[in-house]
Order: structure tokens, then C-alpha cells, then sequence
């Protein structure tokens, strides 16, 4: 007899992303299952958003989980939808209130729509650069985009890689630190403010898809 049924829900995180100011306020992208919303109960997860969940970020300059600004994914095809979800405020009882999809398919912020994109998108925050309001927020092709207006505007801060991007990662005191990996096992860096090229510094790591990448 099958066990998928109303008792029993089989989901497989692609993602998650922490509040803040709240431990118990939590978002993730699912395979199949759309994007989770954790309630403030911290023990029941609410589908907040449908189609394939990929990448959340919640910004960390958020002052409380009502004011929250938060992003996630849903798949992604080049020349047809490359982007991501946006929300701004929240619904009771705190659930992001996804107001739009911003990138190809949706409302146009610079990402170029013949890209090519992996299915699950890397996504992921920076700092608040000096003089902002609201974290960096960063999006990946065979390019590393950068938004300082929460993803109105993406602007490419690398030049086109030689494969597609598969992981991101931002120094988090300083935002012009960035990493990624790509899905060819090879490494690039860039610490320079302003700029709009990467170098390459894989080093002699094996070539082996890079899933995810971290900054201390």
C-alpha cells in the first residue's frame, strides 16, 4: 500500500534559510513541494509557495517577521524563466507574501535571458553595503549577477564563465568578497570593489561539480 498519503508527506529540502532575529522563523525550497514556510509554533511547516522550490534567502537586515524581505527560486530554463520570487512584508501568521517574479518570465531586472542556468539556481545574500538599507542579494548563470535593490536591478559583476554557476558564497563582512563554483569543478574569486571579472583559482581540487561554498 502506498504511504504517500495525507498522514505522511515525503519532502526533500533543496534549502534553507534562517530569520535574523527569530530561530524559529525559517524558509526552504523543496523538490516537487514548492517553498516551506516554518510557523512561529517552530514544529509545523506551511506550504507558502508552489511549483519546485529551489534556493530561499531571507535578508538579514530584516528588522522583525513582519518588515521581512525574502527570496526563493522555483526552476529555471534558459530563454524562458531565470529568476526568482520576492516578498517584501508578510501575512499573518508571518508567511512571506510573495508579490512577483523577478528575471526572465516575469519582470525584467537585467538577467539575461539567454543564459545558461541549472534547474535549481544558485542564489544567495550578501552584506549591506555601505550607505543601503537591505543586504546584497546574488544570482547565478554562467554569470554572477548582484542586486542592491532586492533584486530590482541585477547587474553582472563577473563577465560570462566558462560553465554554469553552481555555488555561491559572500564574505559576510565585506561584500566584495565573492566565491563561486561551477557545475566544471573549477573555482572563481573576486575581491576587488567594482568589479565585473572573476579569476580563476581551483587550484588542483579534483573536477568535480561544486554543490556548495562557503566563506568563515
Amino acid at each position: 500500500a502506498t504511504l504517500n498519503n495525507s498522514t505522511l508527506s515525503a519532502t526533500q529540502f533543496m534549502s534553507i534559510a534562517l530569520h535574523p532575529t527569530d530561530r524559529n522563523y525559517a524558509i526552504g525550497g523543496t523538490q516537487d513541494n514548492g517553498t516551506q514556510f516554518l510557523a512561529p509554533d517552530g514544529l509545523t511547516w506551511v506550504r507558502s509557495d508552489g511549483g519546485d522550490g529551489g534556493f530561499a534567502v531571507i535578508d538579514k537586515a530584516s528588522p522583525d517577521t513582519t518588515n521581512t524581505v525574502a527570496y526563493h527560486t522555483y526552476y529555471n530554463s534558459s530563454g524562458s524563466q531565470i529568476g526568482f520570487a520576492r516578498a517584501v512584508s508578510t501575512v499573518p501568521p508571518g508567511d512571506p507574501n510573495w508579490a512577483g517574479f523577478y528575471g526572465c518570465g516575469g519582470t525584467a531586472n537585467g538577467i539575461n535571458c539567454a543564459d545558461a542556468v541549472l534547474f535549481y539556481a544558485p542564489m544567495a545574500g550578501g552584506p549591506t553595503p555601505a550607505g543601503n538599507v537591505w543586504n546584497t542579494l546574488y544570482f547565478g548563470t554562467t554569470r554572477l549577477y548582484r542586486s542592491i535593490d532586492r533584486g530590482t536591478t541585477m547587474t553582472d559583476v563577473s563577465g560570462v564563465l566558462p560553465a554554469r554557476i553552481s555555488a555561491i558564497a559572500i564574505a559576510p563582512q565585506n561584500d566584495d568578497v565573492r566565491l563561486v563554483g561551477t557545475t566544471n569543478g573549477a573555482v572563481y574569486l573576486s575581491t576587488t570593489a567594482g568589479a565585473t571579472t572573476m579569476t580563476n583559482v581551483t587550484g588542483s581540487i579534483p573536477a568535480r561539480y561544486v554543490g556548495r561554498i562557503a566563506i568563515d
